[in-house]
Parts: structure tokens; sequence; C-alpha cells
């Protein structure tokens, strides 16, 4: 009777914390889309594509900033809380400094993976906000994530998407020059109170920072494994932008991030699925994959139904896109339809990954994700510059499929392994 009131008060809690990740992100994703349309409108799409083409590039190399800390917080906490305020220490300092060095080595590969007409003020801007500031503010939710309070979480995810709300209305009916660098100070302004807002709750409400940097050199390795395995992550989601705007153009870029804007919306909902679990994963992992396994498969359930049901929609109105953005934008109807179900896809890689993670195989996962986002590089590399956006479609298919098949085959792998060591244990009894 007290494993089955453990068990209810665990999915009671599971299923709370979800419901306040999806109520946040749905929140989030109204916000976003009003500042989305009004920014491409205030824009154009040449402007919008250079701003989309930074934001990818920092999007990819951002996890090094906190070198897997954040990760490294939740694993440990959700084992150990008493170390908590050491953690966070060791998060914000090392966050700074990598940030700061990430920005500057940004700066200096400028010429070699942006195009000619993206400014170095807009890189400095833009890597400032998300590399830095917004990581910051991750690793705040990520710490009331550790202890499971993911009302917190959700809060300061809507707090970063309202303050650039905020900036974004400012900038396009009060500012009277509407340019790319203008907005990367309007959108580092808001990266840089929301940072400040939600590590000044993290010190009231969980403790205030610490140092024992011992902590982190012992588990360096592991958390750039994190890191590792975020960045390829980043490069098979985002690298496609980067790669459009430097060998074909800022319009064609501009076209394809807006349905791809739009495609991430629709995998909010299992983002929240994925955030609220993350921690069971690393609980359920102390005892092996196989119940991992379990919890990934009972989780992908309602994920694959949400999924399929939002794919499903955006073929359908993916005409609507001409009427919120204008004319201007009416190629991404097609890119749209293109890639419909790559959030269906993600939904198998996904929790494959988390449940990998969580029994403490980051390092197989971290080899796996490399190969494929190498193998993504190449494909857009290889399909861009004939087929333009449809090349970069193609490349986000692909990858993601073949993560997913990867990372499952490989769990098979593990799990095949595990039963050939324990016949001989149950043999021997």
């Amino acid at each position: 009777m007290l494993n089955k009131q453990m068990k209810k008060g665990e999915e009671r809690s599971l299923l709370s914390n979800t419901l306040w990740m999806n109520s946040g992100f749905i929140l989030k994703i109204f916000i976003q889309a009003v500042y989305f349309i009004l920014l491409a409108r205030s824009l154009g799409i040449s402007d919008y594509g250079a701003i989309v083409a930074v934001s990818a590039v920092a999007s990819v190399i951002s996890p090094f900033a906190s070198l897997g800390t954040g990760n490294l917080l939740i694993k440990n906490i959700a084992r150990e809380k008493a170390v908590f305020s050491y953690y966070w220490g060791n998060s914000i300092l090392i966050t700074v400094l990598s940030g700061v060095i990430l920005i500057g080595f940004l700066v200096l590969i400028k010429n070699i993976i942006f195009a000619k007409s993206i400014t170095i003020l807009l890189i400095i801007l833009i890597g400032a906000s998300d590399i830095l500031f917004a990581k910051l503010s991750e690793i705040a939710g990520q710490s009331f994530q550790a202890f499971e309070r993911l009302k917190w979480t959700a809060q300061f995810n809507v707090w970063l998407g309202l303050l650039r709300l905020l900036a974004a209305i400012h900038f396009c009916f009060f500012q009277p020059h509407h340019t790319a660098s203008i907005w990367g100070a309007y959108y580092l302004g808001s990266s840089i109170i929301c940072a400040i807002s939600s590590i000044t709750v993290v010190n009231l409400l969980l403790g205030r920072p610490k140092l024992r940097l011992k902590y982190f050199t012992n588990e360096k390795l592991e958390g750039f494994l994190f890191s590792i395995s975020t960045t390829a992550q980043g490069f098979y989601t985002d690298i496609d932008k980067t790669v459009l705007s430097k060998l074909g153009s800022l319009n064609d870029t501009g076209i394809y991030a807006a349905a791809s804007r739009i495609m991430e919306v629709t995998f909010s909902p299992i983002r929240s699925i994925l955030q609220a679990s993350y921690v069971r994963f690393f609980e359920q992992g102390r005892r092996g994959i196989g119940n991992n396994i379990l919890l990934a498969r009972k989780l992908m359930i309602p994920a694959i139904a949400l999924s399929l049901t939002s794919g499903i929609l955006l073929m359908t109105c993916a005409p609507l896109i001409v009427f919120a953005l204008g004319d201007s934008f009416k190629e991404s109807v097609d890119v749209l339809r293109w890639i419909a179900f790559i959030p269906l896809i993600r939904c198998f890689h996904f929790f494959a990954a988390d449940a990998m993670t969580g029994s403490d195989h980051q390092k197989l996962r971290s080899v796996i994700q490399i190969i494929v986002a190498i193998v993504s590089v190449f494909i857009n590399l290889i399909l861009i510059p004939p087929y333009s956006w449809k090349g970069a479609a193609i490349a986000a298919l692909v990858s993601n499929g073949l993560l997913a098949i990867s990372l499952w085959s490989s769990i098979w792998y593990l799990q095949q392994n595990h039963k050939k060591q324990a016949l001989p244990t149950l043999s021997e009894g």
C-alpha cells in the first residue's frame, strides 16, 4: 500500500509539473507568436534572416557557456539536495567566464560562417543575449527543475518571452528606425532583465550561490559531454539556417526560419513533458536502463499523439502564414508543409536520449549525436547550394530520422548486453 501511495504521489507530481510547464509553454507560444509577427512585418525578410542566422550559431555554441553545469546540477540535486548552493555558484561563475570567451570567438569567426552583410555589432548583441544572459536564466530554471518545482521554471520561460514582447512592441511602434542591430539592442536588454530577475528569485527561495570548484573539476568530463550533446542537437536543429544564409540568401533564410519557428511552436507541449520528466530519468536510471525504457515508452504515447495532430494541423493551416506575416512570406507555406512532421520524429529521439542520459550512458549518447551532427552539416553543404531551403528541409528530416534510429538501436544493444551479464548470476542462484 505504501508503494502504491508513493507511486500515485509521483504520478500526481509529474502530472502537476507537466501541466505547469505546458501552461507556461502555451502562454509563451502566444507571446512568441505576437512578437514574431511584429518583428517579421517590421524588419522584413532580409533583416529577419540576418537575426536568425546569428541566433542559430549562438544556439549551437551556447551550451559551452555553461559547460554542462546546469545538467550536472539537476543530476546531483536529484540525488542529494544539500549540495545545491555549490552547484549553483559553480554554474554562474563558469557560465559568465565561458560566455564572454565564446562571444569573442563568435566575432573572430565572423567572416568564415556569416554573410558579409551581417555586422559585428549584431553578432555581439545577439551573442551576449543568447550565449550569456539567456543561459543564466536557463540555469535558474534548471535549479527549480532539480527540486521538481517547475512552477518557477515555467514562469521564467514566460518572463523572457513577455520581456521580449514588450521590447518588440516598443521597437515596432515607438522606434522610428527598424534595423537588425537596433532590434539586437532591445533583444539583449530583455535578456539582461530576465537573467537578473531569475537569479534573484533562486537566491531568495533556494539559496545563495557558493563556490566549490572541486565538484566541477571532478565531473568536468561529464559536463563537457552534456555540452557536446546539446551542441550536436543544435547542429541538426539550427545549423541549416546558418548554412542557408551563407550559401543561399538572407531572403531564403527568412522564409525558411519563419516556417521553422512555427514548427518549433508545435513542439512546445512535448518539451513540457520532457522537462517535467527529466529528473525522473535520473532517479529511475540508478536502477538500470530498463526502468528508463519503460518510462520513455509511457511518456511517448501522449507525445506522439500530440505531434501527429500538430503535423496534420500544420499541413492544413499552412496558408495562414501569408495572412499573419504578409505576402513576402508566402513561400514559407511550402516550407512548413515539408517540415510539418519533424516534431513527430523528434518524439522518438528526445525520449530515447533522456533515457540514456538518466542511466549514465551520456558518453554514448554524445558520440551518436556528434556523428549525426556531422552528417547533418555535410547534407546541408551538399544540398543547400542547388536546392536552397528544400535542401535544408531534407537535411532536417534525414538527420532527425537517423538520430532516432541510432539512439533506439543503442538502447536495444545496451538492454541486450545487460541481460547477458545478468544470466550467469541467475544460473548461479
